[in-house]
């Protein structure tokens, strides 16, 4: 099978010899990935790959102009000549540049049509490093929060940057860093990400009927590229924020580049200085890349990454991080054919200690050991990915309670896959693009001595179908459907963002497993705004809740069917975008209308349910203003006192506005225990329907003013804002407390508020 799929790609690729070359920053000699690159003569065009190539091969014999085009960064064209027995190679190397032209701005814009006209797209959004600097974040920039304004994307709070998309939960999203598994996504209890801001270059989100070439997840992908350094000099990017602060350096040596990148917060240090009461928390991340050219076809690369929160107090011990290493070797084995290797270890850990070790323990361990080769392929009109991946897990609970085992089993799970797709345009109406992917769950006995249950292996097969078509030159209708299985799974109860216990598949319980359905339109509307609105559906079964304990006497099971409540769920809804890239003044609308339900025979007496993430109604909206200045200006102040100057400056405002979240509410009190026990400690509380009472709604309303100062070599920008402006209450959760009458006590039901107003300030240096 490998040897007729090798054969069909180098078929493929035979086809003619066409135009071919790479698109890199001129400054850093980085790659440009997404770039595009057009025929001026024509409509023919192409996208760079990771790697930054791009190759056209539907043109006659014959000179071209080409175009190469990029967001933020200023538009080149050079010649090009078709022979038949060659292809011609061209570099373009793009200077960044302020967009200040809605002419230049307009040229850019035709490449994006373009690329839109390539590819068929369904619940796909690409933010570059410019865009997410300028979308809205608490306290300083955060990748993972720049999505949480798109349509279909659902926050949990102000305090969380946990996604729910389109109907999923946050353990159903697969989190990506150059290729490699992020099992701890978040910092301070998701206030920020796990990834350091300086060292993104762009990330993906695919919100549902992703590509053959992602699974293990039954939600959506979350891929985030990482820079891989500076080919021409020694570059800085120092970040001063509310919270933390980061550094990342960069730079060539001999055939390659290098990469080293820092982040920590000082919480834990201002807190001793400035508040009676120190805060013992801090988190910690560490980066670090190499990429090296072997030869003109080869290039190896090295990553390294290592991210950890600590919190301890004596009494409540948390510490929790995410550790990984990943080899990368990419060979060009033909004109447009790659072969791409990589082998990666990612490492997991949660711990959890109340009440000393002679109280409550939970430690929780994940290991991932992963390889995957990967072919890939441009043709005339097919373009062609096929891979395959193997994935040994080893999983490991352990929690105990006045040194009393409640849970002790180490689960293995193994995860193979075979998978192929290909992008087909057979004419300039219709792409097609077909995958599949082929994956065997393998588990390990289970190595619980109260178990006898044996290994056991379950194959799925995952089909894929994406379908495009060209109603005229600005309106495209695109369809896309697939099969889609999760074997790890999070131990997380309902409204509970914050569990850290992963675990791994074993024989007691099936792969949880959905099928998507998408449907949408795409529209080039007069004022170069891009129109997307979409449709989707969500089926998903074997779906896991974690069980609660009836009392601490019992003993706790230790199987995936003991430790999860399983049922069915379905998800759906509309998701409306309107973007502006271009212009001075440049934003976004998103809209959703979304459903969220939950099935569960053991939960809520069997009847259906709606998720704790359910809210009916999500707008934000994104407005900027940029300004560019002949002159420099001074902050506060033009003359006399000024802290810096600066030539450019961003004005944002953002607005959200959201359905409530929805809660289960308590009906009633009940008394346990005996004498010896004040109320408060003797009170639990009873529930009623599940998730039949909702919050208020939610809004909010951001301002920020980012001002920059640019100069050969270097730049300073200050981010300056004020979060939340009309300081909505906005709540998310209910907790119980008792009531202050000692006459009448009782539980009562008290909203846990969002964040206040706030002001925020984030001072950025750059040096090249």
């Amino acid at each position: 099978m490998h040897k007729l799929i090798l054969l069909g790609l180098m078929t493929a690729t035979a086809v003619q010899a066409g135009i071919q070359g790479r698109v890199v920053d001129a400054e850093t000699g980085e790659p440009l990935v997404g770039a595009n690159v057009v025929v001026r003569e024509h409509r023919a065009g192409s996208a760079t790959n990771l790697d930054g190539f791009f190759r056209i091969t539907t043109l006659e014999q014959g000179s071209y102009q080409l175009q190469a085009s990029f967001q933020g960064y200023a538009p080149e064209e050079k010649a090009a000549v078709v022979t038949g027995d060659a292809a011609d190679w061209v570099v373009f190397e793009l200077q960044a540049e302020a967009l200040r032209l809605d002419e230049l701005v307009y040229i850019a814009r035709e490449g994006d049509s373009e690329l839109r006209n390539e590819t068929v797209n369904t619940g796909r959004i690409r933010l570059k490093a410019a865009r997410m600097a300028s979308m809205p974040a608490t306290l300083e920039s955060d990748v993972v929060r720049s999505f949480q304004s798109m349509p279909g994307v659902l926050q949990a709070s102000d305090y969380s940057s946990d996604l729910h998309v389109r109907g999923s939960a946050g353990d159903e999203n697969l989190i990506l860093l150059d290729g490699v598994e992020v099992y701890n996504p978040n910092h301070l209890g998701g206030v920020f990400s796990s990834f350091i801001p300086s060292t993104v270059k762009m990330a993906d989100l695919q919100r549902s009927s992703f590509p053959a070439e992602f699974g293990g997840r039954t939600g959506s992908v979350l891929s985030v590229q990482s820079r891989q350094g500076n080919r021409k000099s020694l570059s800085a990017d120092l970040r001063l924020g509310a919270l933390s602060s980061s550094a990342m350096l960069a730079g060539p040596f001999s055939r390659g580049t290098w990469m080293l990148a820092a982040r920590r917060t000082y919480l834990d240090l201002a807190s001793r200085t400035m508040m009676e009461h120190e805060i013992p928390y801090y988190f910690l991340d560490l980066q670090g890349g190499l990429e090296l050219d072997l030869s003109e076809r080869d290039r190896l690369g090295l990553s390294v990454y290592d991210s950890g929160d600590v919190f301890d107090s004596g009494a409540l011990d948390l510490k929790f991080g995410n550790r990984a290493a990943t080899l990368r070797l990419r060979r060009i084995l033909h004109s447009g054919l790659f072969v791409r290797g990589v082998a990666s270890w990612t490492s997991y850990h949660a711990d959890h200690v109340i009440g000393g070790e002679e109280g409550y323990t939970s430690r929780n361990r994940l290991e991932d050991w992963t390889g995957r080769i990967e072919l890939e392929s441009t043709g005339s009109r097919l373009d062609l990915l096929a891979g395959f991946s193997l994935k040994s897990l080893q999983t490991s609970l352990g929690q105990e309670f006045h040194g009393s085992s409640l849970r002790d089993v180490k689960q293995g799970m193994s995860e193979s896959a075979l998978y192929a797709s290909l992008s087909w345009k057979p004419n300039d109406t219709w792409i097609v693009e077909p995958g599949l992917r082929a994956v065997a769950y393998g588990t390990e006995a289970l190595q619980d001595a109260s178990s006898s249950k044996d290994a056991s292996a379950y194959i799925r097969m995952e089909p894929r179908l994406g379908v495009k078509y060209m109603l005229s030159e600005r309106v495209r209708l695109k369809a896309a459907w697939g099969l889609y299985n999760q074997g790890l799974q999070k131990y997380s109860r309902d409204q509970d963002t914050n569990s850290f216990i992963w675990t791994a598949l074993d024989s007691t319980a099936a792969p949880t497993h959905a099928i998507h359905w998408t449907g949408g339109i795409e529209a080039d509307l007069p004022g170069d705004i891009l129109l997307d609105l979409e449709g989707y559906y969500k089926r998903l079964g074997d779906v896991r809740e974690g069980a609660a304990f009836q009392n601490r006497e019992e003993a706790a099971g230790t199987t995936i069917r003991e430790l999860f409540e399983l049922g069915k769920a379905r998800a759906f809804g509309v998701d409306l975008g309107l973007h502006r890239e271009s212009g001075r003044w440049n934003g976004m609308l998103a809209y959703s209308l979304s459903w969220a339900i939950r099935d569960f025979d053991s939960l809520n007496g069997g009847r259906p349910y709606y998720a704790f993430f359910d809210t009916r109604h999500n707008l934000n909206t994104v407005l900027h203003r940029e300004f560019h200045f002949d002159r420099l200006r001074g902050f506060p102040f033009s003359g006399g006192f000024r802290l810096f100057r600066f030539n450019s400056a961003r004005f944002t405002v953002s607005g959200r506005y959201a359905s409530g979240h929805r809660y289960t509410g308590s009906t009633q009190r009940r008394l346990i225990g005996g004498e010896g026990l004040d109320a408060s400690e003797r009170q639990l509380a009873d529930f009623g329907a599940r998730n039949t009472k909702q919050l208020r709604d939610y809004s909010r309303l951001d301002l920020s003013w980012s001002m920059l100062h640019k100069t050969a070599g270097r730049e300073f920008e200050c981010k300056v804002g004020v979060l939340n402006l009309l300081n909505a209450p906005n709540y998310w959760g209910v907790s119980l407390a008792s009531s202050q009458d000692p006459a009448n006590q009782r539980l009562v039901e008290k909203k846990d508020n969002g964040m206040s107003r706030m002001p925020s300030i984030e001072l950025i240096w750059r040096f090249k």
